[in-house]
Protein backbone atom coordinates (compact mmCIF):
# COMPACT_ATOMS: atom_id res chain seq x y z
CA UNK A 1 0.00 0.00 0.00
CA UNK A 2 1.27 3.45 -0.74
CA UNK A 3 1.77 6.47 1.51
CA UNK A 4 -1.04 7.61 -0.25
CA UNK A 5 -3.46 5.11 0.02
CA UNK A 6 -2.80 4.98 3.72
CA UNK A 7 -3.37 8.06 4.67
CA UNK A 8 -6.51 8.95 1.91
CA UNK A 9 -7.74 5.31 1.73
CA UNK A 10 -8.28 2.77 -1.73
CA UNK A 11 -7.34 4.16 -4.64
CA UNK A 12 -8.39 2.78 -7.76
CA UNK A 13 -6.37 0.94 -9.98
CA UNK A 14 -6.98 2.30 -13.15
CA UNK A 15 -8.51 5.15 -13.16
CA UNK A 16 -11.60 5.99 -15.72
CA UNK A 17 -11.55 8.69 -18.18
CA UNK A 18 -12.24 11.77 -17.56
CA UNK A 19 -15.69 13.05 -19.27
CA UNK A 20 -13.77 15.71 -21.38
CA UNK A 21 -10.42 16.43 -21.74
CA UNK A 22 -9.26 19.89 -19.44
CA UNK A 23 -9.54 22.87 -21.15
CA UNK A 24 -8.43 26.63 -19.97
CA UNK A 25 -11.38 28.89 -18.43
CA UNK A 26 -10.48 32.15 -16.95
CA UNK A 27 -12.53 35.13 -16.21
CA UNK A 28 -13.00 37.88 -18.16
CA UNK A 29 -13.31 41.75 -17.33
CA UNK A 30 -14.84 43.53 -19.56
CA UNK A 31 -16.73 47.10 -20.26
CA UNK A 32 -20.32 46.82 -21.49
CA UNK A 33 -23.94 47.98 -21.48
CA UNK A 34 -26.36 45.57 -20.37
CA UNK A 35 -29.38 44.55 -19.82
CA UNK A 36 -30.97 42.17 -16.90
CA UNK A 37 -33.63 40.22 -17.25
CA UNK A 38 -33.98 40.31 -13.69
CA UNK A 39 -34.13 44.00 -13.09
CA UNK A 40 -35.40 45.16 -16.57
CA UNK A 41 -32.82 47.79 -15.80
CA UNK A 42 -29.56 49.17 -18.42
CA UNK A 43 -26.75 48.25 -16.27
CA UNK A 44 -23.25 49.57 -17.63
CA UNK A 45 -19.95 48.53 -15.98
CA UNK A 46 -17.42 51.61 -16.31
CA UNK A 47 -13.64 51.32 -14.97
CA UNK A 48 -14.22 47.19 -14.19
CA UNK A 49 -12.08 45.89 -11.68
CA UNK A 50 -11.07 42.49 -11.24
CA UNK A 51 -13.51 40.32 -9.85
CA UNK A 52 -13.38 39.22 -6.48
CA UNK A 53 -12.17 35.72 -6.54
CA UNK A 54 -9.45 33.47 -8.42
CA UNK A 55 -10.22 30.92 -10.81
CA UNK A 56 -7.99 28.51 -11.55
CA UNK A 57 -7.11 28.00 -14.89
CA UNK A 58 -7.86 24.63 -15.93
CA UNK A 59 -10.82 21.80 -14.85
CA UNK A 60 -10.08 18.18 -15.00
CA UNK A 61 -13.39 16.83 -14.40
CA UNK A 62 -12.06 13.47 -12.67
CA UNK A 63 -11.33 15.63 -9.76
CA UNK A 64 -13.89 16.20 -6.52
CA UNK A 65 -15.04 19.74 -5.37
CA UNK A 66 -12.29 21.50 -3.02
CA UNK A 67 -11.65 24.03 -1.16
CA UNK A 68 -8.37 24.80 -1.57
CA UNK A 69 -5.51 25.15 -4.43
CA UNK A 70 -3.85 21.57 -4.31
CA UNK A 71 -6.28 21.24 -7.80
CA UNK A 72 -7.42 22.52 -10.25
CA UNK A 73 -11.34 22.91 -10.71
CA UNK A 74 -13.63 24.90 -12.25
CA UNK A 75 -16.98 22.51 -11.72
CA UNK A 76 -18.16 24.61 -9.63
CA UNK A 77 -17.42 28.32 -9.76
CA UNK A 78 -16.92 29.78 -5.71
CA UNK A 79 -17.39 33.30 -5.72
CA UNK A 80 -17.39 35.87 -2.94
CA UNK A 81 -21.23 36.11 -2.26
CA UNK A 82 -23.71 32.72 -2.87
CA UNK A 83 -26.75 32.75 -4.35
CA UNK A 84 -27.93 29.51 -3.04
CA UNK A 85 -28.27 30.69 0.52
CA UNK A 86 -29.69 28.84 3.99
CA UNK A 87 -31.70 26.75 1.67
CA UNK A 88 -33.22 28.89 -1.10
CA UNK A 89 -32.19 30.45 -4.22
CA UNK A 90 -31.33 34.30 -4.12
CA UNK A 91 -31.61 36.98 -6.93
CA UNK A 92 -28.45 38.41 -7.71
CA UNK A 93 -27.81 42.23 -7.13
CA UNK A 94 -26.75 44.29 -9.68
CA UNK A 95 -23.15 43.91 -8.39
CA UNK A 96 -23.36 40.41 -8.81
CA UNK A 97 -24.90 40.51 -11.73
CA UNK A 98 -21.56 41.93 -13.21
CA UNK A 99 -19.17 39.89 -11.56
CA UNK A 100 -21.43 36.80 -13.49
CA UNK A 101 -21.16 38.81 -16.66
CA UNK A 102 -17.81 39.06 -16.59
CA UNK A 103 -17.24 35.74 -16.42
CA UNK A 104 -18.62 35.20 -20.56
CA UNK A 105 -17.02 37.28 -22.44
CA UNK A 106 -20.21 37.79 -25.34
CA UNK A 107 -23.03 37.10 -22.22
CA UNK A 108 -25.88 39.53 -22.80
CA UNK A 109 -28.32 38.72 -20.40
CA UNK A 110 -29.36 36.89 -17.75
CA UNK A 111 -32.02 35.07 -15.92
CA UNK A 112 -33.07 32.75 -12.91
CA UNK A 113 -36.03 29.60 -13.76
CA UNK A 114 -35.54 28.02 -10.40
CA UNK A 115 -33.41 26.32 -9.76
CA UNK A 116 -31.14 27.55 -13.04
CA UNK A 117 -29.31 30.67 -13.47
CA UNK A 118 -29.16 30.88 -17.49
CA UNK A 119 -26.82 32.98 -19.17
CA UNK A 120 -27.13 33.68 -22.42
CA UNK A 121 -24.73 34.35 -25.18
CA UNK A 122 -23.70 35.28 -28.66
CA UNK A 123 -20.85 33.20 -28.53
CA UNK A 124 -20.56 29.75 -26.41
CA UNK A 125 -17.28 29.81 -23.99
CA UNK A 126 -14.83 27.04 -25.26
CA UNK A 127 -15.88 23.48 -23.00
CA UNK A 128 -16.13 22.20 -20.26
CA UNK A 129 -18.29 24.70 -19.13
CA UNK A 130 -19.08 25.23 -14.84
CA UNK A 131 -21.66 23.42 -13.78
CA UNK A 132 -22.67 26.05 -11.21
CA UNK A 133 -22.05 29.50 -10.34
CA UNK A 134 -22.33 31.10 -6.71
CA UNK A 135 -24.28 27.62 -6.17
CA UNK A 136 -27.00 27.82 -8.43
CA UNK A 137 -26.31 25.36 -11.73
CA UNK A 138 -25.76 27.09 -14.88
CA UNK A 139 -27.25 26.83 -17.73
CA UNK A 140 -25.53 28.98 -20.90
CA UNK A 141 -27.18 29.04 -24.22
CA UNK A 142 -26.62 31.14 -27.35
CA UNK A 143 -30.69 31.00 -27.95
CA UNK A 144 -33.30 30.41 -26.30
CA UNK A 145 -32.97 26.91 -24.81
CA UNK A 146 -34.78 26.07 -21.47
CA UNK A 147 -32.59 23.84 -19.35
CA UNK A 148 -36.53 21.57 -18.21
CA UNK A 149 -39.80 21.57 -19.43
CA UNK A 150 -41.99 24.23 -17.34
CA UNK A 151 -44.94 23.27 -18.93
CA UNK A 152 -48.39 25.73 -19.04
CA UNK A 153 -49.95 27.23 -16.02
CA UNK A 154 -53.45 27.05 -15.99
CA UNK A 155 -55.71 29.85 -14.50
CA UNK A 156 -58.20 27.65 -12.41
CA UNK A 157 -58.80 27.97 -8.31
CA UNK A 158 -56.37 27.58 -5.64
CA UNK A 159 -56.30 24.30 -4.01
CA UNK A 160 -54.90 23.12 -0.77
CA UNK A 161 -53.90 20.35 1.18
CA UNK A 162 -53.15 19.48 4.98
CA UNK A 163 -49.57 18.94 4.56
CA UNK A 164 -47.26 22.04 5.10
CA UNK A 165 -45.31 22.80 2.17
CA UNK A 166 -42.80 25.59 1.61
CA UNK A 167 -40.44 26.72 -0.76
CA UNK A 168 -37.70 25.22 -1.22
CA UNK A 169 -38.25 21.92 1.21
CA UNK A 170 -38.43 18.90 -0.49
CA UNK A 171 -42.48 17.64 0.50
CA UNK A 172 -42.60 14.55 2.59
CA UNK A 173 -44.20 11.74 0.60
CA UNK A 174 -47.36 12.03 1.84
CA UNK A 175 -47.65 15.77 0.59
CA UNK A 176 -47.11 14.48 -3.09
CA UNK A 177 -49.87 12.02 -2.41
CA UNK A 178 -52.40 14.39 -1.16
CA UNK A 179 -51.36 16.64 -4.77
CA UNK A 180 -51.91 13.34 -6.65
CA UNK A 181 -55.51 13.19 -4.56
CA UNK A 182 -56.67 16.59 -5.39
CA UNK A 183 -55.66 16.02 -9.42
CA UNK A 184 -57.31 13.13 -9.39
CA UNK A 185 -60.35 13.95 -8.25
CA UNK A 186 -60.51 16.72 -10.94
CA UNK A 187 -59.66 13.57 -13.47
CA UNK A 188 -56.54 15.22 -14.50
CA UNK A 189 -54.97 11.76 -14.91
CA UNK A 190 -51.43 12.93 -13.67
CA UNK A 191 -48.78 9.52 -13.36
CA UNK A 192 -46.19 11.65 -11.95
CA UNK A 193 -45.00 14.82 -9.66
CA UNK A 194 -41.76 16.66 -9.72
CA UNK A 195 -40.80 19.17 -7.24
CA UNK A 196 -38.11 21.97 -9.06
CA UNK A 197 -37.71 23.96 -5.27
CA UNK A 198 -40.45 26.60 -5.80
CA UNK A 199 -43.60 24.59 -7.42
CA UNK A 200 -44.45 21.75 -8.56
CA UNK A 201 -44.75 20.22 -12.20
CA UNK A 202 -47.48 17.89 -12.68
CA UNK A 203 -46.56 14.85 -15.90
CA UNK A 204 -49.67 13.42 -17.97
CA UNK A 205 -49.55 11.94 -21.25
CA UNK A 206 -52.47 13.94 -23.18
CA UNK A 207 -54.16 17.27 -21.75
CA UNK A 208 -57.23 15.48 -19.61
CA UNK A 209 -60.02 17.71 -21.49
CA UNK A 210 -60.35 20.73 -23.57
CA UNK A 211 -60.61 23.44 -20.93
CA UNK A 212 -58.47 22.07 -18.47
CA UNK A 213 -56.76 25.27 -17.99
CA UNK A 214 -59.89 26.80 -16.04
CA UNK A 215 -60.49 23.69 -13.72
CA UNK A 216 -57.16 22.63 -13.05
CA UNK A 217 -55.43 24.40 -10.13
CA UNK A 218 -52.53 27.20 -10.42
CA UNK A 219 -51.36 26.41 -7.48
CA UNK A 220 -51.16 24.14 -4.34
CA UNK A 221 -50.85 26.00 -0.75
CA UNK A 222 -49.94 28.97 -2.46
CA UNK A 223 -47.13 27.23 -4.17
CA UNK A 224 -47.11 27.14 -7.90
CA UNK A 225 -47.78 23.90 -10.22
CA UNK A 226 -47.30 23.73 -14.17
CA UNK A 227 -48.21 21.26 -16.42
CA UNK A 228 -46.27 19.06 -18.76
CA UNK A 229 -48.47 17.17 -21.05
CA UNK A 230 -47.33 14.51 -24.03
CA UNK A 231 -45.45 11.35 -24.26
CA UNK A 232 -41.90 12.94 -23.61
CA UNK A 233 -42.99 13.44 -20.14
CA UNK A 234 -39.51 11.43 -18.99
CA UNK A 235 -37.52 9.90 -21.62
CA UNK A 236 -34.20 7.77 -21.07
CA UNK A 237 -31.09 8.31 -23.06
CA UNK A 238 -30.33 5.75 -25.90
CA UNK A 239 -26.90 5.22 -24.39
CA UNK A 240 -24.12 3.22 -26.54
CA UNK A 241 -23.56 -0.17 -25.47
CA UNK A 242 -19.86 -0.45 -26.69
CA UNK A 243 -17.38 2.32 -25.57
CA UNK A 244 -15.45 4.75 -27.71
CA UNK A 245 -11.98 3.77 -28.81
CA UNK A 246 -9.32 5.49 -26.15
CA UNK A 247 -11.80 5.12 -23.20
CA UNK A 248 -10.32 4.03 -20.53
CA UNK A 249 -12.54 1.99 -18.30
CA UNK A 250 -11.81 0.12 -14.66
CA UNK A 251 -12.16 -3.57 -15.11
CA UNK A 252 -9.93 -4.40 -12.21
CA UNK A 253 -10.14 -7.61 -10.40
CA UNK A 254 -10.26 -6.51 -6.80
CA UNK A 255 -9.77 -8.33 -3.68
CA UNK A 256 -11.22 -6.01 -1.37
CA UNK A 257 -14.68 -5.22 -2.67
CA UNK A 258 -16.51 -1.86 -2.38
CA UNK A 259 -19.09 0.38 -3.77
CA UNK A 260 -18.00 1.50 -7.39
CA UNK A 261 -16.54 -2.02 -9.08
CA UNK A 262 -17.49 -2.64 -12.08
CA UNK A 263 -20.18 -6.19 -12.20
CA UNK A 264 -21.78 -8.16 -14.85
CA UNK A 265 -24.93 -10.68 -14.68
CA UNK A 266 -24.74 -14.09 -15.74
CA UNK A 267 -27.13 -13.99 -18.69
CA UNK A 268 -26.02 -12.08 -21.71
CA UNK A 269 -27.22 -8.51 -22.98
CA UNK A 270 -30.52 -9.54 -24.81
CA UNK A 271 -30.43 -6.91 -27.41
CA UNK A 272 -30.36 -8.23 -30.72
CA UNK A 273 -27.80 -5.77 -32.59
CA UNK A 274 -25.11 -6.87 -29.84
CA UNK A 275 -22.84 -10.03 -30.04
CA UNK A 276 -24.51 -12.98 -28.57
CA UNK A 277 -22.32 -13.26 -25.54
CA UNK A 278 -22.03 -9.63 -24.99
CA UNK A 279 -21.38 -8.84 -21.26
CA UNK A 280 -24.21 -6.44 -19.42
CA UNK A 281 -21.83 -4.74 -17.04
CA UNK A 282 -23.06 -1.98 -14.14
CA UNK A 283 -21.78 -1.01 -11.39
CA UNK A 284 -21.56 -1.69 -7.65
CA UNK A 285 -24.18 -0.07 -5.07
CA UNK A 286 -24.07 0.19 -1.30
CA UNK A 287 -23.45 -3.04 1.21
CA UNK A 288 -26.45 -3.12 3.55
CA UNK A 289 -27.98 -5.33 6.20
CA UNK A 290 -31.07 -6.73 5.74
CA UNK A 291 -34.66 -6.91 8.60
CA UNK A 292 -33.57 -10.56 8.50
CA UNK A 293 -29.48 -9.76 9.14
CA UNK A 294 -28.56 -10.36 5.85
CA UNK A 295 -25.91 -8.83 3.86
CA UNK A 296 -26.64 -7.53 0.74
CA UNK A 297 -25.88 -5.20 -1.84
CA UNK A 298 -27.27 -2.47 -4.15
CA UNK A 299 -27.29 -3.44 -7.85
CA UNK A 300 -29.16 -1.71 -10.91
CA UNK A 301 -32.00 -4.54 -11.80
CA UNK A 302 -31.79 -3.82 -15.48
CA UNK A 303 -28.01 -4.75 -15.58
CA UNK A 304 -29.19 -8.45 -14.38
CA UNK A 305 -31.84 -9.40 -17.07
CA UNK A 306 -32.14 -13.07 -15.13
CA UNK A 307 -33.54 -11.52 -12.28
CA UNK A 308 -34.10 -13.34 -8.62
CA UNK A 309 -31.05 -16.14 -8.95
CA UNK A 310 -28.97 -14.72 -11.26
CA UNK A 311 -25.40 -14.19 -10.69
CA UNK A 312 -23.43 -10.79 -10.12
CA UNK A 313 -19.95 -11.47 -11.32
CA UNK A 314 -17.04 -9.10 -10.62
CA UNK A 315 -15.68 -7.63 -13.10
CA UNK A 316 -16.99 -9.63 -15.59
CA UNK A 317 -18.23 -13.40 -16.52
CA UNK A 318 -14.79 -14.37 -16.57
CA UNK A 319 -14.18 -13.04 -12.69
CA UNK A 320 -15.53 -14.18 -10.12
CA UNK A 321 -18.84 -14.69 -8.74
CA UNK A 322 -19.77 -12.52 -5.36
CA UNK A 323 -23.38 -12.59 -5.11
CA UNK A 324 -26.63 -13.62 -6.58
CA UNK A 325 -29.77 -11.65 -7.04
CA UNK A 326 -32.08 -12.22 -4.13
CA UNK A 327 -34.99 -9.37 -4.42
CA UNK A 328 -36.26 -6.75 -7.21
CA UNK A 329 -37.55 -3.46 -5.33
CA UNK A 330 -40.78 -3.00 -7.61
CA UNK A 331 -40.01 -0.96 -10.73
CA UNK A 332 -37.47 1.56 -8.86
CA UNK A 333 -34.47 -0.37 -11.44
CA UNK A 334 -33.13 -1.30 -7.81
CA UNK A 335 -32.30 -5.08 -6.95
CA UNK A 336 -30.31 -6.53 -3.87
CA UNK A 337 -27.61 -9.10 -4.30
CA UNK A 338 -27.27 -11.77 -1.19
CA UNK A 339 -23.35 -11.57 -0.64
CA UNK A 340 -21.46 -14.92 -1.21
CA UNK A 341 -18.76 -15.49 1.74
CA UNK A 342 -17.37 -11.98 0.66
CA UNK A 343 -16.23 -8.92 2.61
CA UNK A 344 -17.89 -5.57 1.16
CA UNK A 345 -16.96 -2.34 2.34
CA UNK A 346 -19.03 1.02 2.98
CA UNK A 347 -16.16 2.86 1.87
CA UNK A 348 -14.98 4.21 -1.80
CA UNK A 349 -12.45 4.86 -3.92
CA UNK A 350 -10.45 7.63 -2.49
CA UNK A 351 -10.25 10.32 -5.43
CA UNK A 352 -7.40 12.66 -6.18
CA UNK A 353 -5.18 12.10 -2.79
CA UNK A 354 -8.48 13.20 -0.73
CA UNK A 355 -10.07 10.89 2.25
CA UNK A 356 -11.94 8.22 0.76
CA UNK A 357 -16.14 8.70 1.35
CA UNK A 358 -17.53 6.02 4.26
CA UNK A 359 -21.03 6.70 3.61
CA UNK A 360 -23.86 7.65 6.66
CA UNK A 361 -26.83 6.54 5.86
CA UNK A 362 -29.40 6.14 3.00
CA UNK A 363 -31.65 8.86 2.35
CA UNK A 364 -35.34 8.95 2.88
CA UNK A 365 -37.21 10.68 -0.22
CA UNK A 366 -37.74 14.59 0.95
CA UNK A 367 -34.38 14.53 2.62
CA UNK A 368 -32.94 15.33 -0.71
CA UNK A 369 -33.19 18.64 -1.00
CA UNK A 370 -33.12 21.46 -4.19
CA UNK A 371 -29.57 22.50 -4.56
CA UNK A 372 -27.52 19.98 -2.99
CA UNK A 373 -24.03 19.00 -4.51
CA UNK A 374 -23.76 15.24 -5.40
CA UNK A 375 -20.77 13.17 -6.57
CA UNK A 376 -20.71 10.01 -8.63
CA UNK A 377 -18.01 7.19 -9.11
CA UNK A 378 -17.84 4.85 -11.71
CA UNK A 379 -15.71 2.08 -13.63
CA UNK A 380 -16.74 3.80 -17.18
CA UNK A 381 -16.78 7.67 -16.43
CA UNK A 382 -14.84 7.96 -13.34
CA UNK A 383 -15.55 10.63 -10.57
CA UNK A 384 -18.59 13.02 -11.77
CA UNK A 385 -19.70 15.95 -9.84
CA UNK A 386 -23.84 17.36 -9.51
CA UNK A 387 -26.07 19.40 -8.13
CA UNK A 388 -29.66 18.34 -7.73
CA UNK A 389 -32.65 19.91 -9.49
CA UNK A 390 -35.93 18.07 -9.45
CA UNK A 391 -37.43 15.48 -7.17
CA UNK A 392 -39.09 13.11 -8.91
CA UNK A 393 -42.71 11.22 -7.82
CA UNK A 394 -43.84 8.28 -10.43
CA UNK A 395 -46.76 6.43 -9.14
CA UNK A 396 -47.37 3.16 -10.68
CA UNK A 397 -49.80 2.81 -12.93
CA UNK A 398 -51.30 -0.57 -12.02
CA UNK A 399 -52.49 1.55 -8.61
CA UNK A 400 -53.91 4.93 -9.74
CA UNK A 401 -55.83 6.11 -9.92
CA UNK A 402 -57.56 4.30 -7.18
CA UNK A 403 -56.66 6.33 -4.09
CA UNK A 404 -57.88 3.80 -1.87
CA UNK A 405 -55.71 1.59 -2.86
CA UNK A 406 -53.58 0.00 0.07
CA UNK A 407 -50.06 2.09 0.11
CA UNK A 408 -47.13 -0.62 0.21
CA UNK A 409 -43.27 1.40 -0.25
CA UNK A 410 -43.39 0.41 -3.61
CA UNK A 411 -46.53 2.01 -4.77
CA UNK A 412 -44.22 5.00 -5.52
CA UNK A 413 -40.86 5.35 -7.16
CA UNK A 414 -38.89 8.04 -5.99
CA UNK A 415 -35.68 9.79 -7.47
CA UNK A 416 -33.86 12.99 -8.32
CA UNK A 417 -32.68 14.67 -11.27
CA UNK A 418 -29.03 16.11 -10.85
CA UNK A 419 -28.07 18.30 -13.61
CA UNK A 420 -23.93 17.42 -14.37
CA UNK A 421 -23.56 20.57 -16.91
CA UNK A 422 -24.84 20.83 -20.69
CA UNK A 423 -21.77 21.38 -21.98
CA UNK A 424 -22.48 17.75 -24.17
CA UNK A 425 -20.88 15.01 -21.27
CA UNK A 426 -22.70 11.76 -22.00
CA UNK A 427 -22.31 9.39 -19.39
CA UNK A 428 -22.11 5.65 -20.63
CA UNK A 429 -23.36 2.48 -20.27
CA UNK A 430 -21.83 1.08 -17.35
CA UNK A 431 -22.60 3.95 -14.66
CA UNK A 432 -26.10 2.27 -14.04
CA UNK A 433 -26.34 1.16 -10.07
CA UNK A 434 -23.20 4.02 -9.07
CA UNK A 435 -23.72 5.54 -5.91
CA UNK A 436 -24.97 9.12 -5.73
CA UNK A 437 -23.83 10.78 -2.45
CA UNK A 438 -24.36 14.33 -0.88
CA UNK A 439 -21.30 16.30 0.75
CA UNK A 440 -22.59 14.71 4.31
CA UNK A 441 -21.54 11.16 2.51
CA UNK A 442 -25.80 10.59 2.33
CA UNK A 443 -26.19 8.25 -0.14
CA UNK A 444 -28.83 9.79 -2.28
CA UNK A 445 -29.82 6.84 -4.74
CA UNK A 446 -28.15 4.93 -8.26
CA UNK A 447 -27.78 6.08 -11.01
CA UNK A 448 -30.43 5.07 -13.61
CA UNK A 449 -30.37 7.08 -16.65
CA UNK A 450 -28.97 10.36 -19.07
CA UNK A 451 -32.73 12.47 -19.65
CA UNK A 452 -32.70 12.02 -23.84
CA UNK A 453 -34.23 15.94 -24.12
CA UNK A 454 -32.26 17.91 -21.26
CA UNK A 455 -28.88 18.16 -21.61
CA UNK A 456 -27.07 17.13 -18.41
CA UNK A 457 -29.96 15.74 -16.78
CA UNK A 458 -29.42 12.31 -14.68
CA UNK A 459 -32.13 10.53 -13.09
CA UNK A 460 -31.38 8.50 -9.87
CA UNK A 461 -34.01 6.39 -8.30
CA UNK A 462 -34.03 6.99 -4.39
CA UNK A 463 -33.43 4.49 -1.59
CA UNK A 464 -36.11 5.26 0.09
CA UNK A 465 -38.43 2.20 -0.78
CA UNK A 466 -34.90 0.20 1.30
CA UNK A 467 -35.20 2.79 4.50
CA UNK A 468 -38.80 2.27 4.94
CA UNK A 469 -38.66 -1.51 4.21
CA UNK A 470 -36.27 -1.37 7.23
CA UNK A 471 -32.61 -2.14 5.39
CA UNK A 472 -29.35 -0.27 6.57
CA UNK A 473 -25.71 0.47 6.01
CA UNK A 474 -23.67 -2.12 6.78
Amino acid sequence: MTAASASTGPIRHKAASPLTPAKRFSPYRIKRERKSLLTGQLHTHPNPSPPPFNLPVTSDTANPIVEDDDFDNVRHIKLDFELFREGRQCTPSVEEQAVIFGLFPSSYRMSIRPPFLIVFCKKLPPKPWPVSVAGLPLFLTDDNESPINYGLSSHGPKASVKSSISLWKTPDLGAFREVFDVLDDLGANIRRLQWIGTGFLALATKEPYEDWRSRLPFCINHIFIGYVFGEQDVEEKAIRRILPQGRTRDDTTYDHLRPGIMITSKASDPQPSLPSKSDTMTTSGICLDSPEGEKVITVSSHGFPGGVGDDVFHPDRSGRVIGKVSKVIGETDIALSKLQDVHYSRQMFSVAEKPAPSFRQLLRANEAQIGSLIYMDTPVNGFCQGIITMVDVCRIAKNYPDKHAPKSPTDYVVGTFAYYGNDGREMLNGCCGGLVWNDSNDVVGQFRFQVDDSPGLCYSPSFDPLVRLGYKIS
